[in-house]
């Protein structure tokens, strides 16, 4: 007797297969690689956590998402949140069009390109934080964002284009702020305003991204990736006794980074100057660097 094995499931451009929520079509069979393609049913509600990786049903393979395919949630209204995973590297024309209840998005870091209307009609959207790696933002990414008032803006302006004007997308008096890095502000305005004028764009370019505190100590972010952060400074009055220095900080409230836990490095150069009341300093074994002059005058 002859014994036939199961017949193999072979998988091409094109195809497309699903899980419980979103549906996939492959676009790199030989990487394995597969685009969202559109949503099941009437759609997502709530939060959404598209995967890094996805398997295929068809023939238990396992694929890469590396894109947000033209108009693959459009209109989903239910949809409060979204996070994108940094495997992507398109999210495609109209993708989140519409999408009416969406309140924040986070762009991650190997996101290139954000398509044309992308974001358009979000309506409801308070923040967008743009990745590092974005080097163009299509015409209307986020026509009709008026409500968005803060942009966090990781990108580089040598790298990254944004056409049209794309900041006009956002609030038309103009108060919505753009954080960039401490060097980038000149650079990004000069580069984004009509006329190179600082009164034609709809937004107001801002050093301070990655600057907060906890009530007690100022933070900057070393790399957002790792989650680590330096203290450059003090809240209000200078510290005066003991002083306990945390290995970690919470920042439950910084909506547009995924992981609200930070790891203490590092004290910037006079973080602590002339802080004369200061007793004694207990600084934890995660910090690896010290500023010049950090704790200067503190006798």
């Amino acid at each position: 007797m002859m014994l036939l094995s199961p017949a193999t499931t072979w998988a091409k451009v094109g195809d497309t297969f699903d899980d419980d929520v979103l549906s996939y079509s492959i676009t790199n069979e030989v990487n394995k690689e597969v685009t969202v393609w559109a949503y099941l049913g009437e759609g997502p509600t709530g939060g959404l956590e598209i995967p890094t990786t996805v398997t295929n049903t068809n023939n238990d393979q396992e694929y890469s998402v590396t894109g947000i395919s033209v108009n693959a949630l459009r209109d989903c209204s239910g949809l409060t949140s979204v996070f994108i995973p940094s495997s992507v590297k398109t999210i495609g024309g109209g993708a989140f069009s519409g999408c009416s209840h969406l309140i924040g998005i986070t762009i991650p870091k190997g996101v290139k390109t954000i398509g044309q209307y992308a974001f358009s009609g979000c309506t409801r959207l308070e923040w967008v934080s743009i990745g590092r790696d974005v080097t163009s933002i299509e015409r209307d990414a986020f026509k009709g964002c008026e409500k968005s008032g803060k942009v966090f803006c990781y990108a580089t302006p040598d790298q990254l284009t944004w056409n049209d004007y794309g900041c006009d997308d956002f609030k038309s008096d103009g108060s919505t702020k753009c954080l960039v890095r401490e060097d980038g502000r000149a650079a990004f305005k000069a580069k984004w305003s009509k006329g190179n004028t600082s009164t034609d764009v709809n937004v107001s370019f801002t050093d301070g991204l990655g600057l907060f505190d906890d009530g007690y100590f100022k933070y900057r972010i070393i790399d957002e990736d790792e989650n680590t952060v330096a203290i450059y400074g003090y809240v209000g009055e200078k510290p005066v006794g003991d002083l306990e220095i945390s290995g970690s900080i919470s920042r439950d409230y910084l909506a547009h980074m995924r992981y609200s836990l930070f790891d203490v490095i590092s004290i910037d150069n006079a973080a602590f100057a002339e802080c004369t009341g200061l007793t004694s300093v207990t600084i934890p074994d995660r910090v690896k660097s010290i500023g010049e002059n950090a704790f200067y005058g503190c006798i």
